[in-house]
């Protein structure tokens, strides 16, 4: 899988690139979900709109179709064939998830007085 001409250097560069960019794409998806700054207590939340709604319909019954066709192929299909089904499974279940925590979940910090019992 790995490119024999590539030296150990450059194959980390790569990793670290990956990582990078993961956390660069994790840091504006939560910027986007979440905002800039978090509210204290429950805030007005506007009614989400109907597009959303049929989105994640929409993602469900993608995800479902797939996972039939993935349970179809488990006997027949290559193992990189399966990976590539799953991996597309997991994207579905994750898009559907952002839909829902970006339109359906109200937008608060809860913020609470820790008392763990440490005196300082």
């Amino acid at each position: 899988m790995i490119p024999t001409h590539l030296d150990a250097y450059q194959i980390a560069l790569i990793a670290w690139g990956f990582l990078l960019a993961l956390y660069g794409v994790q840091g504006v998806l939560s910027v986007w979900l979440e905002g800039r700054e978090l509210v204290p207590g429950p805030t007005e939340r506007p009614p989400e709109p109907v597009w959303s709604l049929i989105a994640a319909l929409g993602l469900a019954a993608l995800v479902m179709a797939w996972a039939i066709k993935f349970m179809g192929e488990l006997a027949t299909a290559p193992p990189r064939q399966l990976a590539l089904d799953a991996g597309v499974l997991f994207l579905g279940l994750a898009l559907m998830l952002v839909l829902y925590r970006r339109y359906f979940i109200a937008h608060e910090a809860v913020t609470q007085d820790r008392d763990d019992g440490i005196p300082w």
